[in-house]
């Protein structure tokens, strides 16, 4: 749980939304409705984790949209202001971490101990 360092008192269930609404000086938070309504943490608490999120990036807008897809049919969207806010969400939206994917080994590769030699070139 974060509270927020502008509004002492005021929490926030994410750390990084509740660090993006004290970097504002004022006015309406961009995505604030759809942030601090439901947590991201508090729809995988209800809904279980996404088995699928959907990002889409408008650069020229600045806007950085998620979608989750949930197995009890619920669909959560947030609007975040930059890439890097909107995949941190997707991974805790999908209850993993999307910068650390597990890559399985090459099943066809020959292990390097084989040791074969390289053909001559004349």
């Amino acid at each position: 749980m974060y509270e927020s360092k502008r509004e002492p008192g005021r929490k926030f269930g994410s750390s990084f939304v509740g660090k993006r609404f004290d970097s504002y000086e004022g006015g309406e938070q961009p995505g604030e409705e759809n942030q601090n309504e439901h947590s991201h943490s508090q729809v995988v608490g209800e809904h279980g984790p996404a088995h699928q999120v959907v990002f889409h990036h408008d650069h020229e807008k600045g806007e950085h949209k998620v979608t989750s897809y949930h197995s009890d049919g619920h669909r959560n969207e947030s609007v975040h202001s930059s890439a890097a806010e909107a995949h941190e969400a997707g991974g805790e939206l999908a209850n993993t971490d999307v910068k650390r994917r597990e890559h399985p080994d090459q099943q066809s590769a020959e292990p390097e101990e084989m040791n074969y030699m390289a053909p001559e070139t004349a």
